[in-house]
């Protein structure tokens, strides 16, 4: 593997998501990688992801695609079809909790797009017995991994919401 095209949601501004964590370690074990998106809406990262995404797949040997449902389904099922059409080998992260539903919601689609990845990983047993259950093969678990200095904990005086 020389080359890895990352999609998951990448404003520097904000946190690091997981799959900026996984491109930092790659980038390190000197792998060329390329992240999409760093778009911070969903209109956004759908114009990234289905015009750039389409454009650029063809230069990188394998496509990770963060899959976290909803609406970021569109782009993310986009994603995973064109490194199918480029014959690219794909690896597909399932990491909505809700996917169990958002599969039950739309079973033909999911089921159409997941056919098509090399690689279906999740991050704890829960999604995997879940989605297991629903029929799909699930090829692995890699648990979510934060840096916790990152993250500052605030505790509050009163715990009340806080309204206008």
């Amino acid at each position: 593997m020389k080359s890895v095209f990352i999609i998951t949601p990448h404003a520097p501004e904000l946190l690091p998501t997981q799959g900026s964590k996984i491109a930092e370690r790659l980038r390190e074990a000197a792998v060329r990688i390329r992240i999409l998106s760093r778009a911070k809406s969903s209109w956004g990262r759908l114009l990234d992801i289905g015009l750039r995404g389409f454009f650029v797949m063809p230069f990188y040997d394998v496509a990770l695609v963060n899959v976290y449902g909803s609406r970021a389904f569109v782009y993310e099922s986009a994603a995973i079809l064109y490194a199918r059409l480029w014959k690219k080998w794909s690896v597909v992260f399932i990491r909505g909790g809700w996917m169990p539903e958002f599969v039950q919601r739309w079973p033909r689609w999911t089921r159409f797009v997941f056919s098509k990845a090399n690689l279906l990983l999740v991050p704890h047993e829960f999604l995997r017995a879940e989605l297991s259950t629903l029929g799909f093969r699930i090829d692995g678990i890699i648990p979510n991994f934060i840096e916790l200095e990152k993250y500052t904990f605030r505790e509050r005086s009163r715990l009340a919401p806080r309204f206008l």
